[in-house]
């Protein structure tokens, strides 16, 4: 058996040997590139994670920004604008009651304007109307009186003047 235990090692030497060399084979042949790679991803990753991290930098300043800009509207809109809508709005009631105003104030002036006219109608029916015809009878009369002879010639009796002493 002594003998046989350098045989052994040297077997297993020699077999553990060769494992080693493939091992080596294979880590020399494929695992080599595969480091490189990944040495060369990591470095690209660790440059896109800087370049992300600037980004992510510029984005905060943005968000901060935004932030003070919609705190700034939201400042305006508190101190100007929703007044001005109030106004606006209180402007619009009050032309709103004025224009209603305006309106009935037109249709009493309609109504009365219709109602004057109906009455100037019926006071010249009944009143003018007949003014008018008498005016243009006495017109008639004036006329036919300038057609007659004078008294003199009709041998009418005068009309005196003066004392009254039974005589006429």
């Amino acid at each position: 058996m002594a003998e046989l235990v350098p045989i052994i090692r040297d077997i297993v030497i020699i077999a553990f040997g060769g494992v080693t060399a493939v091992v080596l084979v294979i880590l020399v042949r494929h695992l080599l590139p595969l480091l490189a790679t990944l040495r060369e991803l990591t470095t690209t990753a660790n440059a896109a994670v800087a370049q992300l991290d600037v980004q992510m930098k510029v984005l905060g300043d943005t968000i901060i920004s935004a932030r003070a800009l919609t705190d700034a509207l939201n400042d305006t809109h508190r101190k100007a604008i929703a007044p001005a809508l109030q106004n606006v709005e209180e402007i619009t009631d009050k032309v709103n009651r004025t224009a209603r105003n305006v309106s009935y104030i037109v249709e009493e002036g309609s109504r009365f304007s219709h109602s004057t006219l109906r009455r100037a109608t019926h006071y010249r029916d009944t009143v003018f109307r007949p003014i008018i015809e008498i005016v243009s009878l006495w017109n008639g009369i004036r006329t036919v009186a300038g057609l007659l002879p004078k008294r003199g010639r009709w041998r009418l009796p005068r009309l005196r003047k003066g004392k009254k002493d039974g005589k006429e």
